[in-house]
């Protein structure tokens, strides 16, 4: 039996790392026609369009916060080492990066300097700068909006979805693990961080409540304090969950979760399986704004791309997702079956271990807290499993399985009629007391989950943090982990198969 789903959901899933990119958009990157519409559309003139082969691009205003055209290279070069930027990527950014510095020096030509103000007299303190004239500044605004939005286009239409979802972390401020960041580009004055998240984090910082990277604002946690009085316990239980993605720095998640709240019908989806679902780049465009601001504005990027066009910048492109190609999981590693007890019918792995329930009629029937745990379950980052269930309605939070030996709030949960993997991903609405399927699959090289419910596709997302990843190879089934305790119920388990390869 293979890994592979049906053709149908195949093929809408076949997001592997050979075609994971956004499709292309209304526009092909060498395409004459756009590079003369582009060329007009950022005041270009035609002759300039030529990127000259051996010159260093100019240096004397490094963006705000670089100390030298040195230390900016060295910021540059480890972004681009971070977002692990190829030599082809670079090839195709190239003619951008340099539409863009030349509308950036024409700009700077157009526009009059900032006036300053005169020295002190002796014994005084310093003025501030004079500020720019109203008019000179929206040109300015414009003139670099129009650049961005040039860029942040061509940049999506470039990375891969995975480069795309590691700038939305850098944004953030808190880069994946696997993707080693330098520390230097998390500093405040690398210009890669959206300051605004900093601000916010500074406010709660000062309150004492939050110990992380957060977006909650003082205003949320009164009107938390304020609701507890009026507001029921699932209510109260969905505002709680939404302060935590904030606290946590996961903002789509927690918009979603305030919008329930609220009783509003817009959800958006998490960012991990927006980038995957996606195709449209307006969606998008806000997780590479920054990095599109920082590196295209900058006069050395283009020396850089240069580099690392020719390989002189080495930046692990090879492996885009931190590890070596994986085969297809399309080896059988566990099967159990409960018409014939809780063993594995292969005789590779151990007995499931039963929590309380009991076996009738080929299935395992069991309550809340009563689920199963699989010692071994034969893999670890790279699988696909497979059961069968049913399991009752309930408008809380149900878990299904846990990744990480009850000691994380995250994994495949039921909640308020849907499936969604807390935090990351939602989507597929199991009928109440009917059996479904569930098919689970991660791919190592890729970073990405898919979730089938009866053979179609409920959800995918990148999972860069490998919240689906079997810590220690053991699996939990219909059973809370021990942060929440409570969030688990009724059902009935009729088969679990598990498909791998040796060493997970």
């Amino acid at each position: 039996m293979h890994l592979t789903a049906p053709a149908a959901a195949e093929r809408q899933f076949r997001l592997e790392a050979s075609a994971f990119r956004l499709p292309p958009f209304a526009f092909r990157t060498r395409s004459a026609r756009l590079w003369v519409a582009a060329a007009v559309a950022l005041g270009v003139g035609l002759g300039e369009m030529i990127p000259p082969a051996a010159s260093a691009p100019d240096a004397s205003a490094p963006p705000a916060g670089t100390a030298s055209p040195d230390r900016e290279d060295r910021l540059l070069e480890a972004a681009s080492r971070y977002l692990h930027l190829s030599p082809d990527q670079a090839r195709a950014l190239l003619p951008v990066a340099n539409l863009v510095d030349i509308r950036r020096r024409n700009l700077e030509r157009e526009l009059p300097p900032a006036p300053r103000p005169l020295p002190p007299p002796v014994g005084e303190r310093e003025t501030p700068e004079a500020p720019e004239h109203p008019a000179i500044a929206e040109r300015r605004r414009m003139g670099e909006a129009q650049m961005l939005s040039f860029a942040v286009l061509h940049i999506l239409r470039t990375f891969t979805r995975e480069q795309i979802a590691l700038a939305w972390r850098l944004r953030q401020g808190k880069p994946p693990a696997y993707a080693a960041a330098d520390p230097a580009l998390l500093k405040t004055d690398a210009g890669f961080v959206d300051p605004t998240l900093l601000e916010r984090r500074g406010r709660l910082l000062e309150l004492g409540a939050f110990e992380s990277l957060t977006a909650v604002s003082p205003a949320d946690v009164e009107a938390t304090t304020s609701a507890a009085a009026a507001a029921d316990e699932a209510a109260l239980r969905l505002r709680a969950h939404e302060l935590r993605h904030r606290e946590l720095g996961h903002e789509l998640e927690a918009d979603r979760l305030g919008a329930m709240f609220a009783g509003r019908a817009d959800q958006p989806k998490p960012f991990p399986q927006l980038v995957v679902e996606s195709n449209d780049p307006s969606e998008l465009a806000f997780a590479v704004e920054p990095f599109a601001r920082r590196a295209f504005l900058s006069p050395r990027f283009m020396e850089v791309l240069r580099r690392v066009r020719t390989g002189t910048v080495q930046t692990g492109h090879t492996r885009p997702g931190g590890a070596p190609p994986a085969r297809r999981a399309d080896r059988l590693v566990r099967r159990y079956s409960f018409d014939r007890g809780l063993g594995d019918q292969l005789r590779r792995g151990p007995a499931l271990l039963p929590l309380g329930g009991q076996i009738s009629h080929g299935y395992y029937l069991f309550g809340p807290g009563q689920g199963l745990r699989l010692e071994d379950a034969g893999v670890g980052a790279h699988y696909a499993l497979q059961f069968d269930f049913r399991c009752g309605g309930s408008a809380g939070y149900q878990k299904l399985l846990d990744f990480k030996n009850g000691t994380e709030d995250l994994g495949l949960y039921m909640y308020q009629g849907q499936l969604t993997f807390y935090t990351l991903a939602t989507g597929g609405a199991p009928r109440p007391g009917g059996e479904h399927r569930i098919r689970l699959e991660r791919n190592h090289s890729t970073r990405l989950v898919r979730v089938f419910l009866d053979l179609k596709p409920a959800f995918a997302f990148l999972d860069l943090d490998d919240a689906a990843v079997f810590e220690s190879r053991r699996a939990l089934f219909f059973l809370d982990d021990r942060t929440t305790s409570s969030e688990q119920g009724p059902g009935a388990l009729r088969s679990l198969l598990v498909w791998g390869n040796e060493g997970g």
